[in-house]
């Protein structure tokens, strides 16, 4: 996984997290049925970001993966598909392009 990646997926959640808003600390609610609604809404985008971080998860798992482009011997540009489980070299086998 990607710092970018990974960055994008943590962003969310610390967004999400209880007592990082200022919301959080003003729970001051004029009756029972808006503190109930704020709760309710609470519970409903913290589980959206969970399903998004899911989802980012699955999609970055579904893209194929390449590893640096090279030179073969007739001069052809090659870009090899790394095989999943594989760490992506940094360079191809005759230098990268």
């Amino acid at each position: 996984m990607t710092p970018r990646l990974a960055l994008l997926l943590i962003v969310p959640l610390v967004a999400l997290a209880p007592n990082l808003s200022s919301a959080a600390d003003q729970r001051d609610f004029p009756d029972a049925q808006m503190m109930q609604q704020f709760a309710e809404a609470q519970r409903l985008a913290r589980q959206a970001g969970e399903d998004m971080v899911r989802a980012m998860d699955a999609l970055a798992r579904a893209v194929p993966r390449y590893g640096m482009p090279y030179l073969d011997r007739d001069g052809n540009i090659v870009i090899p598909r790394v095989p999943r489980g594989t760490p992506v070299p940094d360079e191809g086998p005759s230098g990268s392009l």
